[in-house]
């Protein structure tokens, strides 16, 4: 955490003190979840530059290492703003084709099936 360099603890502030937030740590396990990837590819992320560095929480070689969640966010949002947008796909020619058969009973534990129609001659 960042303090300044007065030597009066009174006016020491910490950098998330200003807007009010508390840094968040997340786990590995956290950020596979978020970004859908396995911890290989993370850690990849992270020795080529494109994923911060996580932090370690104590001083031993054993001490736990979290990331930052405000970090993690702003790697998704790079991602998202880097892709260009994708059109809609055109359905309309594949719903036409395809009709829901209703179950014949509400009691049946089967799902209704997806066929495709007939052709007309």
């Amino acid at each position: 955490m960042k303090t300044s360099t007065h030597n009066n603890p009174a006016d020491t502030t910490l950098s998330w003190e200003a807007d009010n937030t508390i840094p968040q740590f997340i786990k590995l396990a956290d950020i596979c979840k978020i970004l859908a990837l396995q911890k290989s590819t993370v850690y990849d992320l992270v020795a080529t530059g494109r994923l911060p560095r996580p932090m370690k929480l104590g001083t031993s070689r054993r001490a736990a290492a979290r990331w930052l969640l405000s970090d993690v966010l702003d790697f998704v949002k790079t991602l998202t703003d880097s892709q260009p947008p994708h059109p809609i796909p055109d359905t309309s020619a594949l719903t036409n084709e395809l009709i829901w058969l209703k179950p014949t009973s509400l009691s049946t534990t089967k799902r209704p099936r997806l066929v495709r129609s007939q052709k007309r001659a």
